[in-house]
């Protein structure tokens, strides 16, 4: 027979927690692609223009690219990039480039940096050499690093 109108309710009430499990799944996916791929907010912009014109198509064995995701996909990142200091980050960079021959060693820099760091936990700032350095200023630092060793 038909569906009843609580049918339908009882249904999405069901439903409604996977959907938003999705939807969360697959804004880390864009989240996590935009940071991978970008190294500053004008650059994660454009990526997002570009994904625009892509709403509605599937996402890489994921779900299908809703605006709802976008959306939340850019104001995550917004925040994140928010927290980022361009200048920290030059100069974490800078540093551990000049004293690593290979990401290995660059790698073994940010474990201690991450590890032995004076965290406040509760702003996620580390104070390292007088600076107050954000978990994203080192996220985006060890991002170049890598990218610079290859």
């Amino acid at each position: 027979g038909a569906c009843s109108v609580d049918d339908v309710e009882d249904a999405c009430r069901y439903c409604a927690p996977q959907w938003e499990r999705n939807k969360e799944r697959d804004v880390d996916y864009i989240v996590k692609f935009i940071l991978e791929e970008c190294s500053d907010t004008m650059e994660a912009d454009k990526r997002f223009r570009l994904l625009q014109s892509k709403v509605g198509r599937r996402l890489h064995g994921r779900g299908v690219l809703t605006q709802d995701v976008l959306t939340a996909a850019q104001t995550r990142c917004h925040e994140y990039w928010a927290r980022v200091t361009p200048g920290n980050v030059a100069l974490v960079v800078a540093n551990v480039t000049s004293r690593s021959a290979n990401w290995d060693s660059a790698d073994k820099k940010f474990d201690w940096l991450w590890r032995k760091g004076e965290w406040n936990l509760e702003k996620r700032t580390v104070k390292l050499a007088q600076r107050n350095l954000t978990a994203e200023d080192l996220e985006q630092a060890e991002r170049q690093v890598r990218r610079k060793f290859g």
